[in-house]
């Protein structure tokens, strides 16, 4: 309003809907503040209660390939024999050399590694690469040492000493300038005792051993955002951004865009053992960028409660959100478009643990107009929102079976269907009357609708 008098008073045209200003954040409302924030100050809280938009990140990449390792192994674990594998790669012409650890994806847990016996070969003859200065030397445990482990211990690959090299920990990235006259780097990549000894995770040490002769995508923790795109391979013309990222959102568990282009996400904190630690429940986000820079700018809460703790699952059709959290899918009907849900109902009940991934999972709008959705191995039955076990046309039962997750294709159709077929009904929607039966199949469900 305050804008709009202003442009009127300047005698500006005004628009029909308004002047547009970008949402204000949290951080511009701190630069103009004159003292210090008290110690208790909760920016969360402050930022949910005024409706402020996310603090401005911009992360953009453009188009242009990330540089390609010129070796990559396979994940090296407990499994590999002798706890190691063989690296040989042509660095002819290279003046940089980029030695890169990653965790095997399960975690960095217990992930020592050691570059055994590294060194270079070619016309000038061989030199220990321990015998270089590194440019510069990370990891996310404990330090890069030469000769050592990365807890400055003896180095031992499968209990056998290693005669020298550099010793790690996932996630790494050691950096060499190279001198001339060599072509070839040999090595061994192997995971270290200091880690494989270990009784809590030992067992489960698995990373991999890249070479680069540009500096790579990597280094630091690739999980923080500013990390998010470093990744991707960016086709020619295009342009990836970092929409969003802690500390607007924390945990998405699934996300679905409305016909709106605005991205809906099950945020979830209450889950396992981290139940409990958002009082209040989880949320259902909707997170949008309205001056369409790639950069979400606005974060509006549609849904809080314990009833979606630990949500999996979330379908946005029209003014209605389907949500699927384990025993439960659940119906949310927005009917006056303030994106506040005005009816809560239920479609399913007891199907699939509750806290649990193997549960209830996302109903999905197929091409054929039907919606598809699918249960875990938890899901032991199906049933209605009074707590009823669904039957099948032929009145048998949905309960765990053999057979309950084979899938056939249906005689005449293009669609696959599980083999049991039941019928239940949606909730009321503006265009159809409560109670229209309407058919679905599970555990791959699939039920028909007219909305």
């Amino acid at each position: 309003m305050v804008l709009n008098a202003i442009a009127w008073t300047a005698h500006d045209e005004i628009p029909e809907d308004g002047v547009k200003i970008r949402p204000l954040t949290l951080s511009q409302l701190e630069a103009n503040q004159d003292y210090k924030p008290p110690g208790n100050f909760d920016r969360r809280a402050i930022q949910t209660r005024f409706k402020l938009a996310p603090d401005r990140k911009k992360t953009g990449k453009t188009s242009g390939p990330s540089p390609k390792p010129i070796f990559a192994s396979e994940v090296v674990n407990t499994q590999t024999e002798g706890h190691h594998i063989n690296i040989e790669a042509d660095i002819q012409g290279a003046r940089e050399l980029y030695l890169v650890v990653s965790d095997g994806g399960d975690g960095y847990s217990c992930d020592w590694a050691d570059w055994a016996e590294p060194r270079l070969v070619g016309p000038k003859g061989e030199l220990k690469l321990t015998d270089l200065n590194w440019k510069t030397a990370t990891t996310d445990f404990g330090r890069v040492h030469k000769n050592k482990n990365s807890n400055g211990g003896e180095m031992r690959i499968d209990g056998k000493p290693v005669s020298y090299g550099l010793g790690t920990h996932a996630n790494s990235l050691i950096a060499y300038d190279l001198p001339e006259g060599y072509t070839t780097f040999l090595a061994r990549g192997g995971l270290d005792n200091g880690g494989t000894d270990q009784g809590a995770c030992g067992s489960k040490t698995s990373v991999r051993f890249m070479v680069y002769t540009q500096k790579p995508k990597v280094g630091g923790d690739l999980r923080e955002a500013e990390n998010a795109l470093d990744g991707l391979d960016i086709g020619a013309g295009l342009e990836a951004t970092l929409f969003a990222s802690e500390p607007d959102l924390k945990s998405v568990t699934n996300l679905d865009v409305d016909h709106r282009g605005r991205i809906w996400v099950c945020e979830v904190m209450n889950y396992r053992g981290n139940n409990g630690s958002r009082p209040e429940g989880d949320r259902i986000l909707i997170l949008e960028d309205t001056d369409q820079d790639g950069v979400c700018d606005s974060v509006k809460q549609f849904y809080q409660g314990r009833d979606v703790d630990s949500a999996m699952g979330i379908c946005v059709l029209g003014n209605q959100v389907f949500v699927s959290c384990a025993p439960n899918v659940i119906v949310f009907t927005d009917e006056d478009g303030d994106d506040v849900p005005d009816k809560k109902e239920m479609l399913f009940t007891k199907t699939g643990q509750p806290q649990h991934d193997h549960s209830a999972h996302s109903v999905l709008f197929g091409p054929d107009g039907k919606l598809y959705w699918n249960v875990g191995n938890t899901g032991k039955q199906v049933c209605d929102s009074e707590g009823k076990v669904i039957v099948d046309k032929a009145g048998n039962p949905v309960v765990a079976a053999c057979h309950f997750v084979a899938t056939l294709m249906e005689p005449n159709s293009k669609s696959w269907v599980t083999i049991s077929e039941i019928t239940t009904k949606l909730p009321s929607t503006p265009s159809e009357p409560s109670g229209n039966p309407t058919t679905t199949t599970t555990a791959t469900g699939v039920f028909e609708s007219t909305t």
